[in-house]
């Protein structure tokens, strides 16, 4: 029976069919009254029969499209996540975070502060005057706030509004609230805003949702501050290059009757400066001194670690012809003197042999011209004779030191460089890389095995009961625990996989060319050599030993997207906590809650053990 959306449709093919036949009678042709009221009832019935088809699968989809609640531990991370990568290249993370927070609570008004040596400070607010804002005391919050501030407290006290504020008396609305949440003995946020919607509210009261958000928002800004700094070192450096291009501009008098012009400079300062790697630098800068100066070849040399300078690229070799001892003479020179050194006019004035000067004389070197970064010696260009045999003039020598001043400037660029892109991928703490560069790395890991038809296996691993821990020794005990943790993995894995902490006691391992098998013995194995190994500190019991839930997830078997295969793998991590912890479980989509693990046995004698 047709529901109440087909009865126009019903009624639209009674009319076609009642037209049809009065048209035929009206003709007086009995076949074909038949024939146009039979094609008339098929059409209608394959209509009708379309069209209930449609409305079933409407209600069956209406039914399962009921949208669940997003679990508050996915909901901090992609929260951080969007906040990171929210667009707009000229805005701060300060406001893409207010941006985020105003839009995903609907907060009107708000202002967040961290703790930061012992007082607030203002972070992120919006829709707020900021010389309103003052520097809340801790100390004066009520004792709603301070009871509950480990958990996340939530404050409809206006005494606790006001602390935000330099002048009484402010207009507040009946929504607003403060929030305040502890981590760590020094480390805290406070909030104060209006909530009409009550969506942060009831946000703000989760447990894991402050755990994970509070603290990597704190992160990110602290990050962001860092990397700002950074770019302001950047933006002295290239008023330095401003500079060398300012005395390129100078001398250009007394060279423009040679090949070696203004522009000559510029271009060889711009391609220098521009590159990011030190290879290539030194690469391009050989060239550049060869094809400029009519040199038949040019050498860097580079600190072996050992005390010495050696030719780039030879740092495995134990010794080397051209090796000059840092603390020589002429290492010295080069090191004082800010032009390069012609190096026969050099070893005249030695009162003793220079076993360096001997090899490169030997070789044909020439000149020696020191490249610093960061104001020290950093390496050494040798250039040798000319290919016309002719000797180097003073016009070619202040050439040199020029582009050995460029150099200077583009190798001090590249090592800062590798320092912010370091900052920006790595976990402070424990020095392995951080969530940011965890996700970057899956997806084009997870590219590659699909391109190339590979498998790929993705580990989660958590420390069993390290609450309990910190509560009983302390978090600076913790943070060793977790260095030392990171040490041990890190010596565990192949040097293709990636370990990075994926949040407070979390680590993520990523395995490319790992299938289920390999992934499963790995996992065990590394269970095993946590469970062993003895952790030792004056914070806890020496010999101390702690265990780990291990999870493990194989693409493509599992998975075909990176977020579905670290949702894959954290279910079986949290399969093995279900388990009893210490536990390595592979993750089995539809296998019974009892189904098979590897497991570690009890270990009687580790009862005494930190945890």
């Amino acid at each position: 029976m047709p529901n109440s959306r087909l009865w126009p449709i019903v009624l639209l093919v009674l009319f076609f069919c009642l037209l049809v036949i009065g048209i035929a009678l009206l003709f007086k042709t009995a076949w074909i009254t038949v024939l146009l009221t039979a094609l008339v009832l098929l059409v209608s019935a394959l209509i009708i029969i379309s069209s209930i088809r449609a409305s079933r699968d409407i209600t069956i989809l209406s039914k399962i499209s009921v949208p669940k609640k997003p679990d508050d531990n996915i909901l901090a991370c992609k929260l951080l996540t969007e906040i990171d990568l929210a667009p707009g290249d000229k805005k701060s993370l300060a406001m893409k975070a207010s941006e985020v927070l105003r839009e995903k609570f609907q907060l009107e008004r708000f202002a967040v502060f961290f703790k930061e040596n012992d007082k607030y400070v203002l972070r992120v607010y919006s829709g707020l005057n900021k010389g309103d804002l003052a520097i809340p005391a801790a100390n004066k919050f009520s004792p709603s706030l301070v009871e509950n501030i480990q958990t996340g407290a939530l404050s409809n006290n206006e005494s606790d509004y006001q602390l935000a504020f330099k002048r009484t008396g402010f207009n507040f609305e009946s929504s607003t609230v403060a929030f305040a949440y502890s981590w760590g003995k020094t480390r805290s946020v406070y909030l104060v805003g209006d909530d009409p919607k009550g969506r942060f509210s009831e946000v703000a009261k989760d447990l894991e949702f402050n755990r994970i958000f509070w603290p990597g928002l704190e992160n990110d800004l602290k990050l962001n501050q860092k990397l700002y700094e950074r770019g302001q070192e950047n933006r002295e450096l290239t008023q330095l290059l401003e500079q060398a291009k300012r005395d390129v501009s100078e001398l250009n008098n007394e060279l423009k009757n040679r090949l070696l012009d203004l522009k000559a400079f510029v271009k060889i300062s711009n391609d220098l400066y521009s590159l990011f790697d030190e290879t290539e630098l030194f690469s391009r800068l050989k060239k550049t001194v060869c094809e400029k100066l009519g040199a038949v070849s040019a050498q860097i040399l580079v600190p072996s670690g050992d005390g010495h300078f050696i030719p780039a690229g030879e740092a495995e070799q134990s010794e080397t012809i051209l090796s000059l001892d840092s603390d020589s003479e002429l290492a010295e020179l080069l090191s004082q003197s800010a032009r390069p050194v012609l190096l026969p006019l050099a070893g005249t004035g030695y009162k003793h042999d220079e076993p360096f000067l001997r090899a490169a004389l030997g070789a044909n070197f020439q000149i020696a011209s020191s490249i610093k970064a960061d104001g020290k010696p950093a390496c050494i260009l040798l250039v040798s004779q000319k290919m016309d045999k002719t000797q180097y003039t003073s016009l070619e020598l202040d050439f040199l030191y020029i582009i050995s001043n460029i150099a200077s400037l583009a190798l001090d660029n590249i090592h800062q460089y590798s320092t912010i892109e370091k900052l920006s991928y790595t976990d402070s703490m424990t020095q392995i890389y951080n969530y940011r560069y965890f996700y970057k790395r899956l997806s084009e890991e997870v590219l590659r095995a699909k391109r190339y038809d590979r498998e790929l296996a993705l580990v989660i691993l958590d420390i069993d009961n390290f609450k309990s821990f910190n509560d009983n020794y302390g978090h600076q005990a913790g943070d060793l625990v977790l260095r030392q943790l990171s040490d041990l993995i890190t010596k565990t894995i192949r040097s293709i996989d990636v370990v990075s902490r994926y949040g407070g006691e979390e680590f993520c391992i990523i395995m490319p060319d790992t299938g289920i098998g390999d992934c499963e013995t790995f996992i065990e194995r590394l269970r095993c050599q946590i469970a062993d190994f003895k952790f030792e500190s004056e914070l806890f019991p020496q010999g101390g030993k702690i265990s780990v839930s291990v999870g493990g997830a194989v693409y493509p078997h599992y998975a075909s997207m990176p977020d579905r295969l670290i949702y894959c793998a954290d279910m079986a991590l949290l399969k093995a906590k279900s388990l009893g912890r210490n536990r390595a479980v592979m993750y089995e989509p539809e296998a019974p809650v009892d189904s098979k693990s590897m497991e570690g046995g009890f270990n009687e004698s580790h009862q005494e053990s930190i945890l």
